[in-house]
């Protein structure tokens, strides 16, 4: 019996592969992802449609946007530099906060002639190398110290003007 299971080789008899099984096996796979891919598409949720929108303006933080407040505009004279006087036209603007902005120009409008005679105060006793400097540091932080001291600071303890900026910077000399 033993030579009737072996092939005329010596090797052992091979069993065939069962095709049939096989076969539906494969038939019914593609069947349940037919069926489970067509429940998603018909049943599953569809992305969201998205619409462009306009950007928000955050209205704190528009109030704490930077504004420049006119603070004064106009000639003012030093006779420091010897025999030569020289008279400067100047236009002189403070930064602020958007939300201090009608504070800060009430007190602008209500105490002008102080803040005029300062700053005609913080010009005459300039040396000439600080109404030459380029960018004017000097006579920007005297004015903003000035200006500290006029109005203060806010409710929650920061000064209102933030700093200065000078422009319109014309120099003019006196001697006809």
């Amino acid at each position: 019996m033993a030579e009737e299971n072996n092939n005329n080789d010596g090797a052992p008899a091979k069993k065939k592969l069962p095709m049939k099984m096989i076969i539906i096996l494969a038939v019914v796979m593609v069947v349940e992802g037919v069926i489970f891919g067509a429940g998603y598409f018909i049943l599953g949720d569809k992305p969201p449609t998205v619409e462009a929108q306009g950007l928000d303006t955050d209205d704190k933080a528009a109030n704490f946007e930077l504004v420049e407040v006119l603070l004064i505009g106009d000639k003012f004279q030093n006779t420091r530099q010897g025999a030569q006087a020289y008279l400067y036209d100047a236009t002189i603007y403070v930064v602020v906060q958007q939300r201090h902005r009608a504070t800060v120009e009430t007190e602008i409008e209500d105490q002008m002639a102080r803040i005029s005679q300062e700053v005609t105060e913080v010009f005459a006793r300039a040396e000439p190398a600080q109404l030459n400097e380029p960018d004017r540091l000097t006579l920007k932080r005297q004015i903003l110290d000035k200006c500290k001291e006029r109005f203060g600071d806010d409710a929650d303890g920061e000064p209102y003007v933030r700093d200065v900026v000078i422009s319109n910077w014309k120099r003019f000399s006196t001697d006809l």
